[in-house]
């Protein structure tokens, strides 16, 4: 009986012994294995947010030269405001490509201080990734400054070309005015009484009235007159007319009258000669 008790207990012994997942080691292996396993994936996702980081300011560095290329041309072309907008918006972005990858390059030297397994590789990447940043934002101060220095012989050249516009608009009015002066001249047909009523005309010579001639008064009111550019006057129709009599002093072959017809006309045929006396031309009609 006591042999068969000893049996018994052996038999369960070893019954239990063949059930490796019950026993302590392997319980311990299993322990040490998923903690092995939150290492690796906590390891894992460090390396993922480093590589993203890391791909993330490659494509920042890639696009700060990619838009310096583009604002080089732009500035090639010559600039216009839209363009100079353009520049301003481009410099504008790269400004935020810099502010980023400072941010993650902080990120990046953050997680390298606290993680226990650092590379030295992955060291010098993070050193040569901050001074090409650091080597960029030279690169956009550079042209900061080139900028600037082209906008203001950009401005002193507005200057000059605005100075000399006036300079010429000036000068063009003066033309202009002494054109005008050379150019201008007056004219007023109408009857002796007209002529006189408006201080046009005055008598002179004569003894008590007999034999006095028409002459032009000292002083007329050109807003009495017709005013006319001497460049284009050729004639001047007096209408129906018995007698014309020409007033004002203009020399003799610089002008003749005709009459077509029931109308009579003052033909200009030297124009410079004729106004070279007087630039008030008066006809008396009857």
């Amino acid at each position: 009986m006591k042999k068969t008790v000893i049996l018994v207990t052996s038999l369960a012994l070893v019954a239990a012994c063949t059930d490796p997942k019950e026993s302590a080691e392997y319980q311990s292996a299993t322990a040490v294995n998923d903690s092995l396993m939150q290492v690796i994936n906590q390891k894992e996702a460090e390396l993922d947010q480093v590589v993203n980081s890391i791909t993330e300011i490659e494509n920042n560095l890639a696009a700060i030269d990619r838009d310096k290329m583009i604002i080089s041309d732009i500035q090639k072309e010559g600039r216009d405001k839209t363009q100079q907008e353009r520049i301003n918006e481009m410099i504008s972005g790269i400004d935020s490509y810099i502010a980023s990858n400072r941010e993650k390059i902080d990120k990046l030297e953050s997680q390298v201080r606290n993680s226990r397994n650092t590379s030295a590789g992955l060291n010098r990447l993070i050193a040569q990734l901050k001074s090409s940043i650091e080597e960029k934002e030279r690169q956009i101060e550079e042209l900061r400054g080139n900028m600037a220095m082209l906008q203001g012989e950009v401005d002193t050249l507005r200057t000059n070309i605005r100075r000399r516009e006036e300079e010429l608009a000036t000068r063009q009015r003066q033309i202009d005015e002494q054109d005008a002066a050379m150019t201008t001249a007056y004219f007023r047909v109408g009857s002796r009484r007209e002529l006189a009523d408006d201080d046009i005309v005055k008598k002179e010579g004569g003894v008590l009235g007999i034999g006095r001639t028409l002459k032009m008064a000292d002083h007329v009111d050109p807003g009495k007159f017709t005013q006319v550019n001497t460049r284009y006057l050729n004639q001047i129709s007096l209408g129906d007319t018995k007698r014309h009599n020409l007033v004002s002093a203009h020399p003799e072959g610089s002008y003749n009258f005709e009459e077509v017809e029931d109308n009579a006309y003052l033909k200009i045929n030297d124009p410079e000669a004729f106004w070279s006396v007087s630039k008030y031309l008066v006809i008396e009609v009857d």
